[in-house]
């Protein structure tokens, strides 16, 4: 069994051959107001195994009005690859949508503005 298959438990045998062969995997994140979750969410990002060359991170700001790029920028400090976009209140879908339409990865993760990477 590869460290891929052995480290996640739902992935398909596609999803396996996908993260095992990709130099390039888009994580997504949809987000609206809640800035001091997402803070969390990316520190987790920051602090994978993976080498942070081989993932980039979109955060789509769906309607945020609150600290959410400041957060962003904060972040880049010690995530080289994560870029935010902003559009006007759509819903998750369609943060998602947009996140996937300037993705760059071969790979693409989806996870939520909640959700802490290795806890």
């Amino acid at each position: 069994m590869t460290q891929v298959a052995e480290r996640a438990e739902n992935l398909t045998q596609e999803d396996v051959r996908c993260l095992e062969a990709a130099a390039d995997i888009s994580v997504v994140i949809p987000t609206r107001n809640r800035a001091h979750l997402l803070a969390k969410a990316l520190d987790g990002l920051a602090a994978q195994t993976l080498p942070q060359d081989r993932f980039e991170v979109i955060v789509v700001a769906d309607g945020s009005t609150d600290d959410t790029e400041v957060v962003v920028e904060r972040a880049q400090r010690h995530l080289h690859s994560v870029h935010s976009i902003h559009q006007p209140r759509r819903g998750p879908a369609a943060a998602r949508n947009a996140g996937v339409r300037i993705a760059r990865g071969r790979c693409i993760a989806f996870t939520d503005d909640d959700c802490i990477p290795g806890s």
